[in-house]
């Protein structure tokens, strides 16, 4: 299922799975014409009541500062293991859930769209921004990740599932007994994340000849 024998064609990639209580991490291997391999996998959960209180402020401030702890547990002590210099860099991805991202309804255009989330939101447009065409992400988040990676894609979890799964939602376990083998693979210790599984498996799709 996984060889290292092919290491020059394989790029280390990271994904970032922000959900409405947690950030969850995993470093894969992945090359084109490959199904993806987690090498490492992580989540950290923030308990706070700033959802229910509707202080979507500090919401945001809880979960960036949780991702940046995340992240800089990732490239410290994760990526300077000399298992990775041999391998080149590839994409970062972040995959954001409700309450972080709208997804734009097909008839809307990407200008329409910013003014729904405004209006939805009683704030300014400028508030937004739209990512992928059809995911809106609030401003303040797309900002404090990009201070981290400049260059990343952000995409919408629901539209991974969606990708992989088609209309079907299947539980937590039954997605990992789904997934693992047939579009993702993972090392014998790895954490088995479903959600970093199934966004590692939408990454795969997008980078296979299949």
């Amino acid at each position: 299922m996984f060889s290292f024998a092919s290491r020059g064609k394989r790029e280390v990639s990271i994904i970032y799975d922000v959900s409405a209580e947690s950030v969850g991490a995993a470093v894969i291997l992945s090359a084109k014409g490959k199904i993806p391999h987690v090498i490492y996998a992580c989540r950290e959960y923030f308990f706070t009541n700033a959802l229910a209180d509707g202080n979507a402020r500090r919401l945001i401030g809880i979960m960036t500062k949780t991702l940046e702890r995340l992240d800089e547990h990732i490239r410290r002590r994760i990526l300077r293991n000399d298992f990775f210099e041999s391998y080149p860099r590839g994409k970062v991805y972040f995959s954001f859930s409700s309450p972080w991202v709208e997804v734009k309804p097909k008839n809307l255009t990407a200008e329409k769209f910013l003014l729904k989330l405004s209006s939805d939101f009683g704030v300014s447009k400028d508030a937004f921004v739209v990512v992928e065409n059809n995911v809106g992400l609030p401003k303040e988040i797309h900002d404090s990740v990009s201070s981290l990676y400049s260059s990343h894609k952000a995409l919408s979890f629901d539209n991974a599932v969606s990708q992989v799964f088609g209309a079907s939602r299947p539980s937590a376990k039954d997605a990992v007994k789904r997934i693992l083998g047939p579009k993702v693979s993972a090392g014998n210790s790895v954490y088995l994340d479903p959600a970093l599984l199934i966004i590692a498996a939408h990454v795969g799709g997008g980078l296979s000849d299949k």
